[in-house]
Order: C-alpha cells, then structure tokens, then sequence
C-alpha cells in the first residue's frame, strides 16, 4: 500500500510495536490534517446554499452576495504566499492551529452580523485564517509519506476536504431549515476550536520530533526530512549560518528563478477558477433556471461537484502513478474540463439531470480534482522550497476566483439582458458563465503541454539553486 511505510528502522533492528506506533501517529497526521482541510472548504461554500438567508439578513440583493462570497478568496489568495513563505520556517502545527482560531473568530463574527460591510470584513477574516492552512498540512504529509504516498496522501486530504464541502451544500441547506442558519457559524467555529487546540498538541512537523530516529520509504530511500522541517532561527535548509528572514528572502529568490513555477501560475490562473467559482456561487442556481430545479434538490444535487472531488483527488495521483507520467495525466485531465465546459456553452435548455450531473461531475473532476498532481509536481520541482513555491503558486488560482465572483454576475446579466429579473436564461449562463470556463480551461489545457516531467525523477534533476 502506498501510503504506509514498508520498512521502518530504530537502532539497527525492525521492532513491529515502532513500526505500529509510526503507522498510528502518520495516520493520525493526516485525519487531523483532513479535519482542519474540511473547515476550509465548508466555510468556502456556505454562500452557495444560503444566498437567500443571506441576502435576507444583510437587506441586500442576492447578486450581491457575490460580492460577499469574494471577500473570502481575496484574502485567502493574500495569506498563500504567505502561508507559503512562513511554513518553510515555523511548526506547521501551531501555524495551523493558529489560522484555525483566526477563521472561526470571522465565522462567529458573521453568525452574529446584520450588517453587510461587517459581514464582509468577517468573510474577510475566514479567508485570513483559511489561507495559510492548506501548505503547512501537506508539508507535514510530505515529510510523513513516502513520495509515491504523498501524492495519494494528498489527494486523501483533498477528498476529504470536498466532504467539507458537501456538509456545505445539501446537508447545510436541511440543518438550516431545522435551525436558523446562524447556527451553522456558530457550530462551526466550535468544531474549529477543539480541530486548533488537537492540531496544537498533536500535529509534530516529521517523525523525529516523536522520537523515531530514521525510516525507509516504500521505495527504500531514505527521506530527507531536513528539506521540509522547520529552519532554525541559525541554520538555514542549504547549510551555513543565516537569519530565518534571510532564509525567506532565499526561498523566495529560488522560487521566482524557476521557470517551472511560471506554468503552475498560468494552469492555476486558469482552470481551478473556474471550478471555484461555480461551486461556491453559480451550481444550485444554474440547476434552478435552466433545469427548473427546485432549491433543495438543486442543493443536493450540487453535491456531485463535490464527489467528483472525493474520487477525483485520488484518483489522478493513482493514475500518474500507473502510467508513470505526471504531465500527460494533467493535460488529459484538464482537457475533460475544457470540452465539459464547451458542451455547457451550447446547452440553451433543459437537456435532461442525468447528463448535466454527469457533466457537472467530469467538469469539477478535469478542472480541481486534478490539483492533486500540480501539488505533487511543484513539491518534486524543488524539495527544499516545496512550501515556498506552492503558497506562492496558490496566490493566483483564488486572486482569479475573486475576480471571476465579482465578474461573473455582470457578464451573466449582460447576456441577459435584463438586469430586473430575479433568476437568469439559459443563454446567459451559457455566454455568461460557460464561455469564460470553456476560455479559461483551453489556456490551461496548453499550459499543462509544458509543464516539465517530474515522475521518477530525481531530486537533484529537478532542483534548482
């Protein structure tokens, strides 16, 4: 199995209760990894199911709830370079445990709100918090897995993470039907709560710091740890004495000189967007107008988006390791997003659920699920600024998002025409909204063509300094 260790070695001998207790504690990693990974993704989608309370509450539009939803991404696209550069330097688990704290203040703090520009300063702060949360748990899982069990590892943790998103659709709409839809911040940030004070105890950033003094992977090669543990205020991750500051600015300087990091923008720009902006704004109500779909089962529904997620995550890194090519099941994968998004473009009426669902599932699979690769590609790109590289990657996919929040909802009434009505034609989500995707994702699509080979690679091939 991937994802466990085949040999484990203490003072020259293999003992089967190390090598359960090392397994027990990589496990219990990545659960508590997933749990705060689903936080993220539960507070990322709330505005899709509850846009009419919140427009309600706050006595605005529910088009401007867009702008509402948007907060989250701007800020959250702020703290990735950020979360990238500080978790290169400090203890993923206080980091996270911290952030953790930061999100469930912001979602109390809109819990408790009747004022919009307050409540958008409270999902202002959620994106604060959220942001620099994602790099720090998968620097953790790439010092606890082996390399062919990282990418799994990581697709897991964004499997999971879609469960967080799917409490936010369906299952949130009934609970708020139940209670008032205050609660559900309320709760949440209770569950943040006792998710930050476990990571803070528990979360260790490599397997020394449990006492386990050196292991084998699956692939029998010792891992560096050093590259992905924290940098010592006197020593840096490539040897000498250097400040933590002078460490950052050396990271950064690394990252910005490898052209490599320049594509991952450019597929990050264009195809997670996409994905972002349909499920956390536009799903439920594209079923609704154009399905004639009422709202509760619109919401439900929405949940394949994020199945597609679930089995998706998994399931690319599992490929790319069968067909031994990384690249190659990027590009294929992102090019499913793109023709799902032009088969959306020419859909003026209701074509039957089953085949939207199916579209909808293979569009959010080809579009984000497949992330999973590009994260395993930037850490085998540079070992030593994996963290670096991928917070300042992440900057770009949810700066784009928030423009496309904002940008959408003119488009779509642009198409339509008619800025009075409450809901929208099929036409103006077809021009609207599809056209952009099916634009966004053919950039993507040749960007991935030139996205360097990374699979059985080794380090020093693809290792810049």
């Amino acid at each position: 199995m991937y994802l466990a260790n085949k040999k484990f070695t203490k003072n020259k001998s293999i003992k089967m209760a190390t090598k359960l207790n090392f397994t027990f504690i990589q496990t219990l990693v990545l659960i508590l990894g997933c749990c705060a990974y689903m936080l993220i993704f539960f507070y990322r989608y709330t505005p899709t199911v509850l846009t009419k309370q919140l427009s309600e509450a706050l006595n605005v539009p529910e088009d401007k709830i867009s702008i509402f939803g948007s907060m989250y991404f701007w800020t959250y696209a702020v703290m990735q370079p950020i979360g990238g550069v500080l978790g290169d330097v400090i203890s993923p688990g206080k980091m996270i445990a911290l952030f953790t704290i930061i999100s469930g203040i912001g979602s109390i703090t809109m819990g408790q709100s009747s004022n919009f520009i307050l409540s958008c300063a409270a999902r202002c702060l959620v994106g604060i918090g959220c942001g620099p949360i994602f790099v720090p748990v998968t620097r953790i899982l790439a010092n606890w897995y082996s390399p062919r069990g990282y990418a799994l590892a990581n697709g897991i943790l964004l499997a999971m993470g879609s469960v967080g998103g799917c409490l936010a659709q369906g299952p949130l709409s009934s609970l708020c039907e139940i209670i008032d839809w205050r609660w559900a911040f309320r709760l949440s940030t209770i569950v943040g709560v006792i998710v930050a004070v476990l990571c803070f105890f528990l979360l260790k950033t490599k397997p020394a710091d449990f006492g386990f003094d050196e292991y084998e992977n699956l692939d029998n090669k010792p891992i560096n740890a050093h590259n992905f543990s924290s940098v010592d205020a006197s020593e840096g991750a490539y040897g000498g004495k250097v400040s933590v500051f002078g460490q950052l600015i050396k990271n950064l300087g690394i990252v910005l000189r490898t052209p490599q990091f320049y594509v991952f923008v450019v597929w990050d720009l264009f195809s997670p967007p996409t994905f972002y902006n349909l499920t956390a704004l536009w799903a439920s109500r594209y079923l609704q107008d154009v399905m004639m779909i009422e709202k509760k089962s619109a919401d439900y529904m929405i949940l394949i988006l994020s199945l597609a997620m679930i089995i998706g995550s998994p399931l690319w890194p599992f490929l790319s390791n069968i067909f031994h090519s990384r690249r190659w099941v990027l590009f294929a994968s992102t090019l499913i997003g793109f023709l799902c998004s032009l088969a959306f473009v020419f859909i003026r009426k209701n074509i039957g659920t089953v085949l939207v669902l199916i579209l909808l599932f293979l569009f959010a699979a080809g579009s984000n699920a497949n992330i999973t690769i590009v994260n395993a590609l930037v850490k085998e790109t540079n070992h030593a600024t994996a963290a670096t590289m991928l917070g300042c990657a992440n900057f770009f996919p949810f700066f784009a998002t928030g423009l496309l929040q904002i940008a959408s909802p003119e488009l779509i009434h642009l198409a339509d025409g008619d800025w009075s009505k409450p809901g929208h034609s099929p036409r103006a989500y077809a021009l609207g909204l599809w056209l952009p995707n099916a634009i966004f994702t053919g950039i993507a699509v040749v960007a991935s063509i030139f996205i360097k080979e990374t699979y059985g690679k080794k380090p020093e091939v693809t290792t810049y300094n």
